[in-house]
């Protein structure tokens, strides 16, 4: 049914998305599981970095170069996608699970009259169908989802694990393609250096109510400072100001794969698990025992975390 699997890869400030690199594993494991041959798309000038894309095991890469460049929105980077596709007669296309990429999907559904599985994972491939399950209602169900379309687009949801190396010789294609013109524009890009998308994070520490008030939250800045991770917040502290909402992990906000991650206060709402059950190693700090958070930690602490984190920061800090 298929004999290839194109992945659309995702960029900022000429760097490729550790959360588009996550979804790419995943993505090859299902090429090589299938046999199928493992391409990728990427749209951008020729300053961004391609060097980590030459342990992926890509076969061909696809560099599509708009003329006239500027930052693209999905709407105008649909069509000099939709070009490869069909130039290069690509009908199984597959991207990390972002807000960039669920937009786009929409485009080059209805270009090459599509099927969508979104957010999707357990991908498998058989001579008439294709399937994929996915979380729903918060991740208290799973559902499996079949279509026999000859088009099919998938979402997929990363799970963080080692980068394999593979050391197959990538293929290197460069496209010119004509800007397309957009109904809408990114005018102007501010980038804050201090700022890292929580998606990204290898080590992620979230805070929830549990930490008391927002002042708190500078003890989850030196903690991050010491590990190198980033920082995130629970909905709840979201909505009480006390934290951005760039931040915020779970089906509101986020979905993240850290490899490690790290719950402070946070009670672990079935809706805050939805967006971080990936997470390659979870460690919470709880005074409540009870909290569901417990149930999905490899390791836990039983204490309050106003307490527990200065201790652990000065641990840290006599040792590293």
């Amino acid at each position: 049914m298929f004999t290839s699997l194109t992945f659309i890869l995702e960029h900022s400030n000429n760097t490729i998305k550790k959360s588009s690199l996550d979804a790419c594993v995943v993505a090859k494991q299902i090429a090589v599981q299938n046999n199928l041959t493992f391409n990728a798309v990427l749209i951008g000038n020729t300053g961004i970095d391609i060097i980590p894309l030459n342990k992926m095991g890509i076969d061909r890469l696809f560099h599509l170069v708009p003329k006239d460049y500027v930052e693209q929105t999905p709407f105008g980077a649909r069509n000099g996608i939709i070009k490869v596709l069909a130039d290069k007669q690509l009908n199984l296309i597959a991207s990390a699970h972002t807000a960039f990429n669920s937009e786009l999907a929409g485009y080059l559904s209805i270009a090459k009259d599509a099927d969508i599985i979104t957010n999707c994972f357990d991908v498998h491939i058989n001579e008439n169908s294709i399937s994929a399950s996915r979380h729903v209602f918060a991740g208290r169900f799973k559902e499996t989802l079949q279509t026999s379309k000859s088009n099919v687009i998938l979402t997929l949801r990363a799970t963080k694990g080692e980068i394999p190396h593979y050391e197959n010789k990538m293929q290197y294609e460069q496209h010119i393609i004509e800007s397309s013109a957009e109904k809408c524009k990114i005018i102007e890009t501010k980038h804050f250096d201090k700022i890292v998308d929580i998606a990204d994070a290898n080590i992620l520490i979230v805070g929830g109510k549990g930490m008391q008030s927002a002042a708190n939250f500078n003890l989850l800045e030196e903690l991050a400072s010491l590990l190198n991770a980033s920082v995130g917040a629970s909905r709840d502290v979201v909505d009480a100001g006390w934290r951005p909402q760039y931040e915020q992990v779970g089906q509101t906000g986020k979905t993240v794969s850290p490899a490690i991650y790290v719950a402070c206060g946070v009670s672990g709402a079935v809706q805050h698990i939805a967006g971080m059950r990936n997470s390659r190693i979870i460690i919470a700090i709880n005074k409540d025992e009870t909290a569901p958070i417990f149930r999905v930690a490899h390791y836990g602490i039983i204490g309050d975390a106003i307490e527990v984190l200065p201790r652990l920061i000065k641990e840290l800090r006599n040792n590293l």
